[in-house]
């Protein structure tokens, strides 16, 4: 209210309607083109600087969402991305500098020969300048440009990149970078700088994992440099020593006799191979989810609770098989190759053809999906523990003890991967993962009666 004059009381209009909800999913209901769409003050200049982000999935910044919301304007129409980043003595560029990228890659994947010509970056005159990005649907016409140069001095803003202006920026200097030598231009810079996905959306992942904890001169300055990803390291190191301090050692101090088991390393792949396996495949399905439901915490709880349940109706099952553990195993495993293969290829077209739907319907119908794959997942792991009771009773709460420490370990080591090579990465990792332990069952089953 304090702003309302300044802002003409916008909110008021009767042409004016404010709608509650995350930008993407929301746009995704929409039949209407637009204008102009407009992403200002969404994430806090703090919390860039702090890092506070690294680990935060934002699918509003990938090569899809530029997609969709091109897709959403009028032939003429303007996508505007504000955002407050570092030039000049204050620092390295690295948000708009992998917008740029963005804007990049979203043009050249619609087939337009010159994107410059549909790209403007104007910076407002404080030290910590406010960057507005504009991409336009069609090509910024001649007097678009001359309307922006004048803007831009009557308001002492700075150029820094527009359609046939020639500027020293780097972003200019990027735009102006021939498509094949972008690689090497961007190599260069030692920041990750290249367009994300919705299979990989941490946009603000900027570091290399070898190169946690080094300092880049200018490129760091107002930046505490990889925070998210050292807390994360830290976490994978005390996830682990904590696990096998609070887990295997009391195993190993008060059941030692279940190492006696014959065929104990096959076991031990198998149960590590699963909790590592059904983390890496439980993760990337809940970012996969996001955009159908609308927000992660909605992804989070539908996933989590459906495979949950799902792997508990399929570990009962189990009991009731009369086929013997150790002969199920390639069918388990091939069942849950051809589920996941199918989720990752067709899942994003189905959403597609649901998304319009009611959001209790579209709950309901992602627990329905998720049933098949939650089934099969809960059906390896008291398949193993039907062997190891006929081989050595005493090995089962190793069973539980390493499947635990495999848990939670995965649940760390799966964003760590995510984040340098996407979440369908990690679906195709835990099937090779579940193989091993597959092969490593199987082959201490062998000659068992």
């Amino acid at each position: 209210m304090d702003h309302a004059d300044f802002a003409g009381h916008i909110y008021d209009r009767p042409d004016v309607t404010m709608i509650a909800g995350e930008g993407r999913s929301t746009l995704r209901h929409s039949a209407v083109e637009y204008d102009l769409i407009q992403m200002t003050g969404v994430d806090t200049l703090a919390a860039l600087s702090t890092g506070a982000y690294v680990l935060s999935e934002s699918y509003l910044y990938t090569t899809e969402a530029m997609q969709e919301f091109l897709d959403h304007l009028t032939p003429d129409g303007l996508l505007s991305v504000v955002v407050a980043d570092l030039s000049g003595g204050f620092g390295f560029p690295r948000h708009t500098m992998r917008q740029l990228s963005l804007f990049l890659e979203t043009l050249e994947q619609r087939g337009i020969q010159d994107p410059a010509q549909h790209i403007a970056v104007i910076a407002s005159a404080e030290g910590v300048p406010q960057v507005s990005m504009l991409l336009k649907k069609s090509a910024f016409t001649r007097e678009e440009v001359q309307r922006l140069q004048e803007f831009a001095e009557q308001m002492a803003f700075t150029v820094l990149a527009l359609p046939g202006v020639s500027t020293d920026s780097i972003h200019s200097t990027y735009l102006r970078t021939p498509r094949e030598e972008r690689a090497a231009f961007l190599s260069k810079i030692p920041l990750i700088l290249t367009p994300t996905t919705d299979d990989n959306p941490f946009f603000f992942n900027f570091y290399r994992w070898r190169n946690l904890g080094k300092s880049h001169s200018e490129i760091d300055v107002g930046h505490t440099l990889a925070t998210g990803q050292v807390i994360l390291a830290l976490i994978l190191v005390f996830s682990i020593a904590l696990s096998v301090l609070l887990i295997l050692v009391p195993l190993f101090a008060f059941q030692r006799q279940g190492l006696r088991t014959d065929g104990r390393w096959g076991f031990v792949l198998f149960f590590l191979a699963i909790g590592l396996g059904f983390i890496f495949i439980e993760i990337s399905f809940i970012q996969k989810f996001v955009l159908f439901l609308g927000y992660p915490t909605y992804s989070l709880t539908v996933v989590l609770f459906s495979l949950l349940t799902y792997s508990g109706i399929g570990s009962f099952l189990t009991a009731r098989m009369k086929r013997r553990p150790e002969d199920r195993f390639p069918l388990l495993f091939a069942g849950l190759t051809t589920v996941s293969v199918l989720y990752v290829f067709l899942l994003p077209s189905f959403f597609r053809a649901f998304l319009g739907s009611p959001f209790a319907l579209r709950v309901l119908i992602a627990s329905v999906v998720l049933a098949p794959l939650g089934l099969v997942m809960g059906m390896f792991f008291p398949s193993g523990i039907q062997i190891v009771r006929r081989t050595n009773v005493a090995f089962v709460p190793w069973a539980w003890g390493i499947n635990g420490c495999a848990s939670v370990v995965a649940t760390v080591l799966a964003v760590i991967l995510a984040m340098s090579y996407g979440f369908r990465f990690i679906t195709f990792l835990a099937l090779a993962i579940y193989l091993v332990g597959v092969l490593g069952i199987r082959a201490s089953a062998r000659g068992l009666p």
